[in-house]
């Protein structure tokens, strides 16, 4: 959906729209819509654990709909988390992209992270360096390399597969699948991307006149969006991804290999014949950094040692919380041992300050290489390739991902679908399905004049409650004890604060609309918008707000009886071998 959510929604929204005065021209200064990008390769929130409010005892597989998330982090953490608890249930997760490049990532990172025989520090590395860096190392596009024909094999299916115990493509059409197999091609190491001057490119289009003073803007974004909601994240670091591109810097290995990961086609125009063509180049976000994903938080136990200041500085960074919280993940999917930080010392609260994740990193030895004889080149054969065995993890193996593509409004009204889902989450740049569905973007324009003084989420029992709940395709494959969940702008970082503070309300009356209800506090999860706030003020309620918008279905009158009724089919339901 990308950023067509925001040029549909701005102008509908009290006094937020970009002003386009004459002495703001368009081809002085963006709005912020080029910087966002066609494809979100990666979340504008922390990982979360979807599955720790569900009920364990039942043998009922937990349901999860996860739509334009743009990443695996939500499985990796609830999976984690939930074999540490020596969770019964098994967990099914569907995940819906409108973008064939961004399944197959998925599908790369659950296979990266599955490599058993590859330490868990190196996988950690190479995850954080091909999830988030435009430019790569040797390394990590040597494994990008080595793996396609195996992970063409598990698209195709034309060979079994440990990883088709995990990943399920059976819901993709031909086209759909054929389309994830092409990205996957695109990878090898042959195909052309200069990823560094593609993304120059989209830098500029961006700032344009103000390019040579892109890092002031940079400064601006980070003082007034970055810091504010979460300080950790370095400065000299969120303006090296700026520059660059890359965000995650490991040892002294050189990063100047193209991710082609990150490489996909969007829909433009020919300059020379004004045909429809297909253009291949980088179109994810060049202004919000993938820091969000992992090095934004931690678990409580550990977030007082590895929040610590010094002044005005903490003493990590967002990479080091982001190792920490990755590699945590792989060693709780394989052990089943929460990770932890080792005891604390005296010498963590004296200069220079040494700090717990030290004692974390693995022992350098030096080991001495055994020549090693060539072996003669055998000749090409025909046969099939053969791969390594492939295991998924013990954390996984109550795991199903399946993926989805497609519009996703028709696949939630399908009947098997009905009261399916225990959880059903947006991403913040796909949640037009929401909007649309409750007829949100034909509200008229109010101008700031017209607007009223404050803008208050809708109460449980306002008018309008569930008014298009009958015919919503969210809620019918919402189960009634289900959440929806819809991430918010909070994280993003060229957006004014009352912008971000709209969009909230807006899918507050969206969701009021479809029969659904916040479950927090209104004025905390959707703060009042004051019609004369200014952005400081704005930018400070919005600080304190949530990540996520989490709704609850409100019993609808002639729904309530149905629902019910499916749920409890659902539940008497047999699970095969469980």
């Amino acid at each position: 959906f990308g950023s067509s959510l925001l040029v549909a929604m701005l102008p509908a929204v009290p006094a937020i729209y970009p002003d386009r005065k004459p002495e703001r021209p368009q081809s002085y200064a963006s709005d912020g819509l080029d910087a966002i990008g066609f494809v979100q390769f990666w979340g504008n929130s922390f990982a979360m654990d979807l599955v720790d409010d569900l009920d364990d005892s039942v043998q009922e597989p937990i349901n999860i709909l996860l739509i334009g998330t743009s990443d695996i982090r939500h499985i990796i953490r609830t999976a984690a988390a939930h074999y540490c608890r020596e969770g019964q249930r098994p967990i099914h997760f569907w995940i819906h992209e409108s973008v064939p490049e961004v399944l197959a990532r998925d599908v790369l990172f659950l296979h990266l992270l599955n490599q058993r025989q590859l330490h868990p520090r190196q996988r950690t590395e190479m995850f954080l360096s091909i999830y988030g860096n435009t430019l790569i190392r040797e390394l990590d596009e040597s494994y990008i390399d080595g793996v396609v024909d195996e992970l063409l094999a598990v698209v195709t299916e034309s060979q079994e597969h440990g990883m088709h115990e995990l990943v399920d493509f059976s819901e993709l059409k031909y086209r759909e699948r054929d389309s994830v197999h092409d990205s996957i091609v695109a990878w090898r190491r042959s195909a052309p991307f200069d990823a560094e001057a593609l993304r120059d490119q989209r830098c500029r289009g961006f700032y344009r006149s103000r390019f040579d003073y892109r890092v002031n803007l940079m400064d601006w974004n980070y003082q007034w969006n970055v810091k504010l909601v979460a300080s950790i994240i370095n400065w000299r670091h969120y303006k090296e991804f700026g520059l660059t591109g890359v965000a995650y810097e490991f040892r002294l290995d050189p990063y100047n290999k193209p991710n082609r990961t990150l490489a996909n086609y969007v829909e433009g125009k020919s300059q020379s014949k004004g045909t429809s063509i297909l253009v291949r180049g980088y179109w994810g976000d060049v202004i919000n950094s993938p820091y969000w994903c992992f090095g934004t938080d931690c678990n409580e136990k550990d977030k007082l040692r590895l929040f610590k200041m010094s002044q005005t500085l903490h003493r990590h960074t967002e990479t080091d919380l982001s190792e920490f919280n990755v590699s945590g993940y792989i060693s709780e999917m394989e052990t089943g041992i929460p990770h932890r930080l080792p005891a604390e010392k005296p010498e963590e609260d004296i200069f220079p300050y040494s700090s717990p994740l030290e004692e974390m990193a693995p022992k350098v030895e030096e080991v001495t290489e055994a020549v090693e004889k060539k072996e003669e080149q055998k000749p090409r054969s025909r046969r099939k390739k053969t791969f390594p065995e492939f295991e998924p993890m013990p954390a996984l193996k109550k795991v199903k991902v399946k993926l989805l593509s497609g519009e996703i409004l028709d696949y939630m009204r399908k009947s098997k679908n009905k009261g399916k889902f225990h959880k059903i989450v947006f991403g913040s740049m796909a949640s037009w399905p929401l909007v649309s569905e409750s007829g949100a973007q034909d509200e008229p324009t109010v101008t700031p004049e017209e607007a009223p003084k404050i803008i208050r989420a809708p109460k449980e029992d306002a008018d309008g409650m569930g008014r298009l709940a009958a015919e919503s395709a969210v809620r019918h494959a919402i189960r009634p004890d289900g959440l929806l969940m819809v991430e918010s702008f909070k994280c993003q970082a060229q957006l004014e604060g009352k912008t971000k503070l709209a969009f909230r309300h807006r899918i507050c009356r969206s969701a009021h609309s479809l029969g659904f209800t916040l479950r927090d506090e209104a004025d905390k999860a959707a703060p009042p918008l004051e019609k004369d706030v200014t952005n400081p003020k704005a930018m400070e309620v919005e600080r304190y707000a949530p990540e996520y918008l989490i709704f609850r279905p409100v019993p609808i009158a002639g729904l309530e009886s149905e629902e019910v009724a499916q749920a409890k089919e659902v539940e008497a339901t047999p699970v095969p071998g469980g």
